[in-house]
Formats: C-alpha cells, structure tokens, sequence
C-alpha cells in the first residue's frame, strides 16, 4: 500500500495531463508542424515539466520521509498504531507527546486543511479520468464541451457520495487508506506502461529525451513493475524468498 501512496502517485501523474490541457499550458508550442521552431518550443516546455516534476518529486520524499522519521521516533516506541477511528488522535501524538496537548488542536486544523485540500484536488481528477473512460467506451464525444463537463459534474457529485458511503460501510480508514494504496500501486504499473506506449507512438523521437532519460525511465519501470508483482503476491499470501 506505501508503494501506492508514497510519492507523486499514480492519482497526480494522471491528473497532471488534464490540468495541462485544460489550463492551456503549452498553448504556445502550438499544432505539430513538423518544423524545427515547433520541436524546440516543444524542447522548452518539456524542460519545464522537466523542473516541475523534479520539484513535486523533492518535496514529497522530503515531506515523506519526515512523517516517517516522526513516526518511528514517537509512535513506535509507545507501541502506538494509527488503528479505525482512532487513526487522526493516534497520529496526533507525533506532536502533543513533543510540543504538548495545546498541538492537538493545531494538528486537528492541519489534518482537516490536508485532507480536505486532497479532497478538493483528487476529486475533480478522478471525475475526469472517469468521464474520459466513458467517452473512450463511446459514450459520448470526448470533444464534446457540454457533454463533457454534465459527465464531470455527475461524477464529481457520484464519488463522494460512494466515498462516504464506503466510509459508513467499513467505518476503517486505515483499511480504506491501504485498499487506495494498493489500487494506486497496481494503478502505477498501468501508467507505466502506458507511458512506454505513448513514448513510442505518440512522441516524436527527438522529443524523447536524451540516453539518460532513458535509461532512468528503463531502471525506475523496472522497479515499479518488481514492486508491483511483490504487492500482488503479498495480498495473496505468497512470498518470494
């Protein structure tokens, strides 16, 4: 489940393709002319997706990793387990336990701030790829503006609703934080995939990076599909020794 929720995810990497498109980032490269204008102005926007991803890259593994550190330092030696309903107020003791009761109030805040900014951003993604699915299984015509926006509107309403339904249901966040992690670490094998897919036919080569790019791309899919068959033979009970 960490390796589905560690890091940029899945959930950002498919997201990060709509809010391009829709924000009109990159308008300026313009049409594929084939010219060699239009592949350096590709070339510069590309270096800028570049420096973005490596940015998000750095402060998630940062923020990570500290959650971590805390983690082991304070929960663990108390024996303490972020466990059902009691997950936030375990998690809590990172900081009343160091700084005090006065930080739970501050931590609440910050957890209500977090979840919901999560909320805010995951919900208008999924309510795109879900409609972007319908259209792909014909549904209606992707470029369809109208359509589009009455089928991200249903879902955006839709996936609360199942959310918190699911919630009711198993009243287990820590269940139901697990369960995305690993859909989302399955999900990432997916993207992967399909990043190799459309690096090769959808990509002009000279648009594909340079060899380290490559290579870095080779190594790091390799790991990710290792990691993903070692989660689905752990959910199944199967080790690999």
């Amino acid at each position: 489940a960490m390796f589905g929720l560690t890091g940029v995810t899945s959930d950002e990497i498919t997201y990060y393709t709509y809010w391009c498109i829709e924000k009109g980032y990159a308008r300026w490269v313009g049409p594929n002319d084939g010219s060699a204008e239009w592949k350096q102005r590709a070339k510069g926007w590309i270096k800028v997706m570049y420096r973005d991803a490596a940015l998000s890259w750095v402060v998630y593994t940062v923020g990570t990793l500290a959650f971590f550190i805390m983690g082991a330092a304070v929960l663990h030696p108390e024996g303490l387990v972020p466990q059902d309903n009691e997950m936030i107020t375990t998690l809590s003791h990172t900081y009343t336990n160091t700084l005090g009761e006065w930080a739970s109030i501050v931590y609440l805040v910050g957890a209500v701030a977090v979840l919901g900014s999560t909320l805010w951003a995951a919900l208008p993604g999924w309510a795109r790829v879900a409609a972007n699915a319908v259209a792909l299984c014909g549904g209606f015509d992707w470029r369809d503006t109208a359509k589009r926006t009455r089928w991200m509107r249903l879902f955006t309403v839709l996936f609360p609703i199942a959310w918190g339904a699911a919630y009711l249901y198993f009243t287990a966040p820590v269940f139901m934080i697990q369960t995305g992690g690993f859909i989302g670490g399955l999900f990432l094998v997916a993207v992967t995939v399909a990043a190799w897919y459309l690096r090769k036919k959808e990509v002009d080569e000279e648009l594909r990076g340079s060899s380290w790019f490559t290579v870095a791309l080779l190594v790091s899919s390799l790991l990710i599909a290792a990691l993903g068959v070692y989660t689905a033979l752990s959910v199944f009970g199967l080790t690999i020794e």
